[in-house]
């Protein structure tokens, strides 16, 4: 195999070995000319090497065709450059990028807009759902299943209209803007409307207990939530308050994130069908898995095994306890993309159970 093809194979570790070889030779030679050749270090080849060569490395090692989430990628690795040369850069060696700093609060700023936008489109659809899921609790009928569950039918309802309307697929935004949408369900819902009984043919295993998951996830949010003020006083007084004030609010969200991925942990089951595992796990991981996909399921003992490629995890901070082997070649929709998984290490509060159900004749996928 021809090396360009071998870097492809492995895109991100490639571009980080590169991007690591780029920073790691210029965090050495700036300090190094300036000690032995008391000259500076010009920052235009530094702008060369982080806002073009690195953003077309990134286009290039994505797979064909290239479309706009490869040109959106390459555009944040030139913004992420801007922050990483004003890092490098002492004051004296800074012409060019006297120019390019102001643009990193562009990166803010777009950041924030797209958090608000995500945000405010998925606080107004979970607003409809719980009206709707109240008057039929009301009414004395509600519905059984997650209430995520038709949150998450109405975003894609919405997004295949806008796909109908624009012509442009939702791709990967439709699941970025479901994981937003959970994360204010299961920050903010009260516990009525997050306890559920499953509906008719599935069974769910729940993943809270198993290796004292959610134990070791509370204990995490108060630490955040502790050492939040404490981060602020020092950075006031340090750094001043606009620094403290960016770094609190990327605290408290950071904080509200957790506390809902515990939440989370304790109210999305993984759930089984005749034809498909639904594995879910947190806020982030909700993955459907062909049942005929599954050609080995047995109980695993001992450490979760690391992250390796064909390998998905899914243990949250407990421990794996259940291994599916997977037939060759089965891809699986992540919230990064689609992806070939061969095996799954899995933590569920009942291990037995689930193979024990699993083992039962499902409906073949066709």
């Amino acid at each position: 195999m021809n090396p360009p093809a071998l870097l492809r194979q492995h895109p991100r570790a490639s571009f980080a070995a590169a991007a690591g070889l780029v920073l790691g030779g210029y965090a050495w030679a700036i300090p190094w000319l300036a000690r032995h050749r008391h000259e500076p270090l010009p920052d235009w080849t530094l702008a060369i090497d982080l806002l073009v060569v690195l953003p077309l490395l990134w286009w290039w090692l994505q797979p064909a065709p290239r479309g706009r989430a490869a040109g959106l990628g390459a555009l944040m690795v030139a913004m992420a450059g801007i922050w990483a040369g004003a890092w490098l850069l002492p004051a004296e060696n800074k012409q060019v990028w006297l120019w390019l700093e102001p643009l990193r609060w562009v990166l803010i700023g777009a950041l924030v807009l797209v958090q608000l936008a995500l945000a405010t489109l998925a606080l107004r659809q979970l607003a409809g759902v719980l009206g709707r899921r109240r008057q039929a609790m009301q009414a004395g009928h509600a519905p059984p299943g997650l209430v995520e569950t038709e949150l998450q039918g109405v975003l894609a309802a919405q997004a295949a209209r806008t796909e109908r309307l624009t012509g442009q697929r939702a791709g990967r935004l439709l699941g970025w803007l479901q994981l937003e949408a959970r994360l204010w369900l299961y920050a903010l819902a009260p516990r009525r409307w997050l306890d559920a009984t499953p509906p008719a043919g599935e069974r769910w295993f729940a993943v809270h207990r198993q290796g004292q998951n959610l134990s070791n996830q509370m204990g995490f949010v108060v630490l955040m939530v502790v050492e939040i003020p404490i981060a602020h006083g020092l950075l006031h007084l340090m750094a001043g308050p606009l620094v403290a004030g960016i770094v609190t609010a990327l605290g408290v969200y950071g904080a509200l994130f957790f506390w809902a991925e515990a939440r989370a942990t304790r109210w999305r089951p993984v759930a089984l069908d005749a034809r498909t595992l639904h594995l879910r796990h947190g806020l982030a991981i909700d993955i459907a898995v062909p049942r005929a996909a599954i050609m080995a399921a047995s109980l695993h003992r001992g450490a979760t095994p690391g992250r390796a490629a064909g390998r998905l995890r899914a243990v949250g901070m407990g421990r794996a306890n259940v291994r599916l082997t997977l037939a060759p070649g089965t891809t699986l929709a992540l919230l990064t993309g689609e992806r070939e998984v061969h095996d799954i290490f899995l933590g569920v509060d009942e291990p037995e159970r689930l193979l024990r159900a699993l083992s039962e004749p499902g409906t073949p996928t066709p």
